[in-house]
């Protein structure tokens, strides 16, 4: 619905129907629209049913990750993350 409402806007904008009262940078767009697909991010990540183990460790998307230069370990670290193991 709001992909709809945002498309009908900019046919209208486009037409010269609608008249914005502020001038909007390429700057400051690219900015709305990068917090617009983390919030719209944030909220499939609490709601999804899938990856509750991973969310539990790593609870806000966009978070930084930090591997580890040993392989072996990166690997390990990994798996954590994923819940992924093997049994022996």
């Amino acid at each position: 619905m709001a992909d709809k409402l945002a498309k009908d806007t900019a046919y209208k904008l486009f037409k010269g129907e609608v008249l914005l009262s502020t001038n909007v940078t390429v700057s400051s767009a690219f900015n709305m629209s990068v917090e617009i697909s983390r919030k719209s991010w944030q909220r499939l990540w609490e709601n999804k049913h899938s990856g509750r183990y991973t969310h539990n460790l790593i609870p806000y998307v966009n978070t930084k990750v930090f591997f580890p230069t040993q392989r072996d370990i990166g690997i390990s670290y990994c798996r954590l993350l994923l819940h992924d193991y093997v049994e022996k």
